[in-house]
């Protein structure tokens, strides 16, 4: 969920520090801001772009998100005399109202591709209950984009290992899991065998769905060892604003290689079939990239790989999860359920935790422990503060 930043604070400034990036949002900030403007950033985290509107002349400025960091956000909104008027909620904006709705919204929100972090499903939520009719959405679009790459570095060394037999051990179950993990790395130009497409396209302003879906042939015009697909996006910002994170662009946000099963050997006139699809499914992305290479009308390869496969559940997780499973609470469960009813019943935190010392002395040695659990489930379950 984009309201739940996964970045810290090095991380914003190495976004900060990629100027094609953030110079495309500062400018369609000043094309559209204006004294009458209500602007929401949604995943604001330090709350750059939120100051920014603020110092355009913006008359209020909403910012949502989970990150404690919005209170580093407060301190910079201060620092360039805009305190007055930008407001970062920490929180999560499917569960919060605004004051008003908004006219201008950012949600530079995508990670590194853009169906990621959860943050389409609070995109759409925004659109239909914060913003006005007709806003101005910052991104316009995003294309989706991929191509066949040889990636023989990266590609072994995630995978080599698991096949070499270290100290006589067959570790090779293990890569099975390796193979279906999507990958952040940097992909060169060069390291493509054939021109990509797009295969799927995000636009902010109309999308209804948290899924997505695409598929795309592609043409091998080289002859190399393929390694998987490369995949990335470029985002038209607005108008003639945009950026891209193609191969061969230094943006932070690198490159995606999805990972074949196995290496192909492939020749110049090949062709690739390609299947990418994301599934938003409890909070988060399941990726399922199907390929199938064709030479002269034969099927040389397929995979269909997903990086649900990439997380192996232990037979003690899968039996807790089948709808046979009768399951009870475990200590720290019962203490769980103690503390939220009595948030419901409107004790305080004090009060709260002297209840689970007394009742659960196994988990909670002093008040502070006590107090520390209790507060964790305050800031996960409780109503905002503000």
């Amino acid at each position: 969920h984009p309201a739940m930043s996964v970045y810290s604070i090095i991380d914003y400034g190495r976004m900060l520090q990629d100027e094609a990036r953030t110079g495309a949002y500062v400018e369609a900030l000043e094309r559209h801001v204006t004294s009458d403007s209500v602007v929401l950033d949604l995943g604001p985290g330090i709350g750059f772009f939120a100051v920014v509107a603020a110092r355009l002349g913006a008359r209020r400025v909403y910012g949502i998100d989970r990150s404690e960091l919005v209170e580093i956000g407060r301190q910079i909104a201060a620092r360039n005399g805009v305190a007055d008027r930008v407001e970062l909620i920490r929180g999560d904006s499917l569960e919060l109202e605004m004051p008003q709705r908004a006219d201008l919204m950012v949600c530079d929100v995508r990670g590194i591709l853009p169906w990621g972090l959860g943050s389409v499903p609070a995109v759409i939520d925004a659109r239909r209950r914060l913003l006005t009719d007709g806003a101005v959405i910052l991104p316009r679009r995003d294309f989706l984009y991929a191509a066949v790459t040889e990636q023989a570095e990266d590609y072994g060394e995630q995978t080599a290992v698991w096949r070499e037999r270290p100290f006589e051990v067959d570790i090779e179950p293990g890569r099975d899991l390796v193979v279906n993990l999507r990958r952040r790395v940097r992909i060169l130009p060069e390291q493509l065998l054939g021109r990509p497409a797009e295969v799927a396209r995000l636009d902010y302003a109309t999308v209804d769905s948290s899924d997505m879906a695409g598929s795309v042939e592609l043409a091998i015009e080289r002859s190399a060892t393929a390694h998987g697909l490369a995949v990335w996006f470029d985002c038209e910002v607005h108008d003639d604003l945009g950026f891209s994170n193609r191969p061969g662009n230094e943006l932070v946000y690198k490159q995606v290689l999805f990972p074949w099963s196995e290496p192909v050997a492939l020749e110049a006139g090949d062709r690739v079939a390609v299947d990418l699809a994301a599934d938003f499914v409890n909070g988060e992305y399941v990726w399922r990239w199907s390929s199938r290479v064709e030479r002269d009308g034969r099927v040389l390869d397929e995979f269909r790989q997903s990086n649900f496969f990439g997380v192996f559940p232990s037979r003690e997780s899968r039996a807790a999860r089948s709808a046979e499973h009768r399951p009870g609470l475990s200590k720290r469960g019962e203490a769980v359920v103690a503390a939220l009813e009595r948030m419901r019943s409107g004790d305080d935190l004090a009060r709260i935790a002297a209840l689970l010392v007394e009742r659960f002395p196994e988990l909670f040695e002093t008040v502070g422990q006590a107090q520390g659990f209790a507060g964790e489930l305050s800031i996960r379950y409780g109503r905002p503060i503000g």
